[in-house]
Parts: structure tokens; C-alpha cells; sequence
């Protein structure tokens, strides 16, 4: 956690991480992308491995808003 105490050291593990992630996610077919596996989220379904990788993004937007949120009152008025 301590690798991860500011933004700048947030983004650092972001630029040495993701390109591993674009990579595999790069390399997927149309046919990879439509194949399903069950997740137990919710009381489970399949789902298709495009909306798996999609979580991912769903996640920072998310997140985003409170994290900005909580940011303002300690003075941080931009957050990105």
C-alpha cells in the first residue's frame, strides 16, 4: 500500500501494469471475446469474456466520483 500513497505513485503501477492487460485483452478473437464463463456475482450467470474485460472500466468510472468527492473537501480540486 505504501507504493500506492500518491496519485503520482497510483499512476506509476498503472503505466508498469496495464500493457500486460492491453496485451492478453489485444490478442483476444471475436469468437475468445463471445465465449462465457459462469461468475457466482449476484446469484451468477455466464458471462461473455468482453464483459469481463469491461469490468475493469466500469470499476474507475465508478470509483471516480467518490474518490473526487472525497478529495474536495481536503482541498483537491483536481483530481485528474
Amino acid at each position: 500500500m505504501a507504493s500506492r500513497a500518491t496519485i503520482e505513485s497510483c499512476d506509476r503501477q498503472f503505466e508498469a501494469r496495464f500493457p500486460a492487460l492491453e496485451k492478453v485483452a489485444g490478442s483476444l478473437t471475436d469468437d475468445q471475446l463471445a465465449n462465457t464463463m459462469w461468475l457466482p456475482y449476484d446469484g451468477g450467470r455466464y458471462q461473455a469474456c468482453l464483459e469481463i474485460l469491461v469490468y475493469a472500466r466500469w470499476s474507475l468510472t465508478y470509483h471516480s466520483g467518490p474518490l473526487a468527492y472525497t478529495q474536495t473537501p481536503l482541498g483537491a480540486n483536481n483530481m485528474f
